[in-house]
């Protein structure tokens, strides 16, 4: 049965996992700039711990929302939801990759950029959690996906995924590649559909093929790079704003710390 989702069905849906993400990156980012005496071993036990503590919640949330919308379309045939949990030797290795290429910053003396970037790798593998929960459910169900862009910062990978639309949910996808490409903030996330005549309230995927289609480039690559450079131009003045900010935060929070 098709149905119309609601903006506050979907933001409510959002802002959850956003909020468990939101979290764990704070948890980490507080603990490396408070507690990281330099041991590796010590740094990814707690990104695994914090991972796996706030993608559980995640992904718990992607399968009931999964589960409300099989209900409500009225969905034959659907497998009830599995909640997608990585093995910890699988996110030990990744966690690890993401740490080693942070770990230039510390040596160099910026322990602020290494906590954020530590920090954003841990929310980026919890967000991974939802987005796979959805997707690998999805593709067992015969189900369909979107990329729908969220939150105040949509970048131009967001908006090129965006633009795709509706497509059957494929293994490929749901592997979570996607997950390499999410930035800092990234509130985008996947919906999902049984019926064709579902729609989700706020989301037109033409307005971002447009966007996509007249981006300068070939390549798909090429077009995102456009894409990106617009972006800069349109929010040069607040992203140069959100740089001076994050700038004060770093010195005031080692000044706090010194003293």
């Amino acid at each position: 049965m098709a149905r119309r989702v609601s903006k506050k069905a979907w933001s409510d849906y959002t802002r959850r996992l956003e909020a468990q993400r939101t979290e764990a990156f704070d948890v980490t980012y507080g603990w490396v700039m408070k507690r990281f005496d330099g041991s590796m071993k010590d740094l990814r036990a707690f990104m695994t711990w914090a991972s796996m503590n706030y993608g559980k919640s995640t992904s718990a949330l992607a399968a009931s929302w999964f589960d409300q919308m099989a209900a409500a379309e009225g969905a034959k045939n659907v497998v009830k939801a599995v909640a997608v949990n990585d093995p910890p030797n699988v996110r030990v290795k990744r966690l690890a990759i993401a740490s080693n290429k942070s770990l230039a910053k510390y040596v160099a003396g910026d322990k602020e950029g290494f906590a954020r970037s530590i920090a954003s790798a841990v929310a980026a593998d919890v967000k991974r959690q939802a987005t796979n929960t959805i997707m690998l459910n999805a593709q067992k169900n015969g189900a369909e996906y979107a990329w729908i862009p969220g939150g105040s910062e949509t970048c131009a990978f967001c908006i090129a995924l965006a633009s795709n639309g509706w497509q059957p949910a494929a293994r490929s996808t749901a592997m979570g590649n996607h997950a390499d490409h999410i930035h800092d903030n990234c509130e985008c996330e996947f919906a999902i559909r049984f019926d064709r005549d579902t729609q989700y309230a706020g989301y037109d995927p033409d307005k971002y093929e447009k966007i996509y289609d007249d981006a300068d480039g070939r390549s798909s690559q090429a077009k995102i790079n456009s894409i990106r450079r617009d972006l800069y131009q349109e929010n040069k003045d607040k992203i140069n704003e959100q740089h001076r900010e994050r700038y004060a935060a770093m010195n005031g929070y080692r000044k706090d710390d010194e003293e």
